[in-house]
């Protein structure tokens, strides 16, 4: 339940321009599920793994959701990490501009 609520606090709290706590609050989460399903998908013996799906004519859609699940989750990450530094980058900005003005 956590890895669902955090992304989306993050996302109110990018749209209250609290960027870093947003960056914390995509990232973390998007990592975890991006590696548990990962494994349980591509990596497992488990009946969740899309290589041993056993019915034949649902294993397509099942390995195309599969797919598509890491691939929105690396999305997340990705953004997540792109946020962060682009955070830093805007307040060290924003430092030297002050520092300059004083």
């Amino acid at each position: 339940m956590a890895v669902i609520i955090t992304p989306v606090i993050g996302s109110i709290l990018l749209w209250r321009r609290v960027n870093v706590a947003a960056a914390i609050l995509v990232v973390i989460p998007m990592t975890v599920t991006l590696v548990i399903s990962a494994y349980k998908h591509f990596m497992s013996s488990g009946p969740g793994n899309a290589f041993r799906f056993p019915t034949a004519e649902r294993a397509l859609f099942f390995r195309a959701s599969a797919v598509l699940l890491v691939i929105l989750e690396a999305l997340g990450c990705g953004i997540g990490a792109w946020l962060s530094v682009a955070t830093k980058r805007t307040s060290e900005g924003d430092r030297m501009v002050r520092n300059v003005a004083l």
